[in-house]
């Protein structure tokens, strides 16, 4: 396993056009088998999801983003494709769906970058439209983003 470097930013814009933007930095582990890359870290408290753990399986063309712990959910992430899960937190359960409109993975032998434009809908109802970046780097390259 590789040490990595996160950088995650997020904007979402929800129904009455209003965006909300969010950005982290966090050390992850890395590694690739069998043409799938992975990549495990923890979420803060800064992001509302302290006490869970966050698996990022990446493929050429596709992203599954897995959490477990406090907050567990699964999502599925690939170009035109709307996929299903239920969000279980301490507070209930929720339906929710992503309907990814595109997807874009550059992947570098550790570093990658991922940048995911979709849509959730909650029990069936559009709620935002969502963009995720992401950047993975070794972490021994990490004065990029903390600096």
């Amino acid at each position: 396993m590789e040490k990595v470097i996160l950088k995650v930013e997020g904007t979402q814009t929800d129904l009455l056009g209003e965006k909300t933007s969010l950005e982290f930095l966090s050390e992850g582990q890395y590694y690739c088998k069998n043409g799938m890359s992975y990549v495990f870290y923890d979420e803060s408290d800064s992001n509302g999801m302290e006490g869970t753990k966050t698996l990022l399986k990446i493929a050429g063309d596709s992203l599954r983003l897995v959490r477990r712990g406090t907050i567990e959910n699964e999502q599925f992430f690939s170009n035109g494709v709307k996929s299903d899960s239920h969000y279980h937190t301490p507070y209930g359960d929720i339906k929710i769906s992503v309907d990814t409109k595109q997807i874009d993975i550059t992947m570098g032998s550790i570093s990658s970058s991922i940048h995911v434009f979709y849509d959730v809908l909650i029990d069936g109802k559009w709620q935002s439209n969502n963009e995720l970046h992401i950047e993975i780097v070794a972490a021994d390259r990490q004065s990029r983003y903390l600096n």
